[in-house]
């Protein structure tokens, strides 16, 4: 289901795959929606429109040089991502799930921090409070920030 109760409380139902994609998060900054899903075919999924959506990002693994970066990025389609949620802070989108990767326009990805294989955030937020600002996410077997 798609809508923006922003401009209408009218919801459209549309098909976007005839598979399960196990969407977990949603945002919108200014025209881009972002969402997170645990379907490793389809971990970031983006539209300008919320009709036509796309998965056809890149990341750039942990550690890549800037200079080899055209030559290492990954689709996302194989990169093995499960997102659970996804933030917008300061220009820059945060994503977090069996990774943490970062993006400033949706499309290209960095990865910060791999996850050993039992761990998993589920969740991962900005805050600013008078002891702390940056972000924090929850998550299971020691894995939290």
């Amino acid at each position: 289901m798609v809508a923006d109760l922003e401009v209408t409380d009218d919801w459209a139902i549309s098909v976007l795959a005839n598979q399960t994609l196990d969407f977990t998060d949603i945002i919108k900054v200014q025209n881009l929606y972002v969402v997170t899903s645990t379907n490793k075919p389809t971990p970031i999924l983006i539209s300008s429109d919320q009709v036509n959506w796309n998965t056809n990002g890149y990341i750039v693994p942990l550690g890549t040089p800037a200079n080899s970066i055209e030559f290492d990025k990954v689709r996302l389609i194989a990169s093995g991502l499960e997102l659970n949620s996804v933030v917008y802070h300061n220009n820059l989108y945060v994503a977090a799930g069996n990774k943490v990767v970062t993006s400033a326009n949706g499309t290209l990805w960095f990865e910060r921090g791999v996850l050993a294989s039992t761990q998993e955030l589920f969740d991962v937020q900005y805050v600013t409070s008078a002891d702390f600002d940056g972000y924090i996410t929850v998550g299971k077997n020691g894995a939290a920030g």
